[in-house]
């Protein structure tokens, strides 16, 4: 994927964890390197990182783009058990028209990975923001309950009640 694809997804992070908006058009991002595409980034946010922030954000960077890459080479066998997705009940919104970020899917590709129904918990924020509060408390309460859901499973032989 293209560099001014990428960014803007890091970008949605940064956002969320410092309620700054980072918000480029892909049009203005795509003929430009990658390090002149954060200065403007950077610019239109009125969000000052100095020198060593930038470093490490490229640094970050590049390993988010080897996690993209290995996401997209790797092809999962099926699972015989069940799965739970966590969906985050936003999405979010890029000014550039791909369909890998884009899906009409409710499982967003995860039904070709079990050979059971799949159970989706819609959980409300973002991609992101369901890491954060207010909306990681409902993550960790859903968590906690499969968890110890498989937990008596395990022990039981069957679902609670």
């Amino acid at each position: 994927p293209h560099d001014a694809q990428l960014l803007p997804r890091i970008a949605e992070s940064i956002k969320t964890d410092n309620n700054v908006d980072f918000s480029v058009p892909f049009e203005e991002l795509r003929d430009l390197p990658l390090t002149e595409q954060l200065n403007l980034i950077n610019e239109k946010s009125n969000f000052i990182f100095s020198d060593v922030e930038i470093e490490d954000f490229l640094r970050y960077y590049k390993l988010f783009k080897a996690h993209v890459k290995a996401m997209r080479n790797y092809v999962p066998e099926v699972y015989s058990q069940s799965i739970t997705l966590f969906r985050a009940s936003q999405e979010i919104i890029h000014d550039f028209d791909n369909p890998e970020w884009y899906s009409n899917d409710p499982l967003i590709g995860w039904g070709k990975c079990s050979s059971q129904p799949i159970q989706v918990i819609e959980l409300p924020g973002d991609h992101f923001s369901i890491f954060v509060e207010p909306h990681i408390q409902e993550l960790a309460k859903y968590l906690k309950d499969c968890i110890d859901n498989t937990v008596y499973v395990l022990n039981n032989g069957s679902k609670r009640s």
